[in-house]
């Protein structure tokens, strides 16, 4: 936890914040990256006021199921009320909002998921967000940069990212390059890191 006195200069704060507090008495940084202002005052965009404190938490933390971020708890109430900020999405139970893209990422670490499951459900049917792509069988949207890496780890279950006749055809990424086998792509930085079949491992 980190606090910034109202003594604190602005570039102090844009420093560590990124974010003007003006007529605010003070900042509190807290775990998963939730910012928390104390203000007298109306809060400032972005954020929400708690019901009965002097707190006032970011939108993308009111309803997330998981942290109660104001000190009365009221940012996890009367969440089927709630409108998600840009960006996320209700959960099926209507009490949660998720991040676009951890719905069908197939992954439930990290609190990047419905607490009820549904962030897993009907994929087929789910559009992959920017900078993801869907595995044939229509299950999961796995980060792009997977794609034809040959890395079966938090990957598509069918392993269609790695399909050969796919890969022969598909063009490496941005900052990749393929093997020699015209198949795998791997991080342009690999080249000659004197790791010899191990792509995934950083050199010296």
């Amino acid at each position: 936890m980190k606090h910034i006195k109202s003594g604190a200069t602005l570039s102090m704060v844009r420093k560590n914040s990124l974010l003007s507090i003006q007529n605010y008495e003070s900042l509190v940084l807290i775990s998963w990256l939730t910012f928390i202002i104390i203000s007298c005052n109306d809060c400032p965009s972005g954020f929400w006021k708690c019901t009965n404190t002097l707190e006032c938490v970011q939108e993308t933390a009111v309803c997330d199921g998981f942290w109660e971020h104001c000190n009365d708890g009221s940012d996890e109430y009367n969440c089927h009320e709630w409108t998600c900020p840009d960006g996320y999405e209700k959960c099926h139970d209507n009490l949660q909002c998720l991040k676009i893209n951890f719905f069908c990422n197939g992954n439930r670490l990290f609190l990047d998921f419905c607490k009820d499951g549904s962030d897993e459900l009907n994929c087929k049917d789910w559009n992959c967000t920017e900078g993801h792509w869907k595995c044939k069988d229509g299950s999961w949207c796995i980060e792009e940069f997977r794609v034809c890496d040959y890395v079966t780890g938090n990957a598509c279950q069918d392993e269609s990212h790695v399909d050969p006749e796919m890969c022969l055809q598909r063009e490496c990424m941005d900052g990749k390059t393929k093997c020699a086998d015209a198949k795998q792509c791997i991080d342009a930085s690999r080249i000659c890191d004197f790791h010899v079949g191990s792509a995934t491992q950083k050199g010296p």
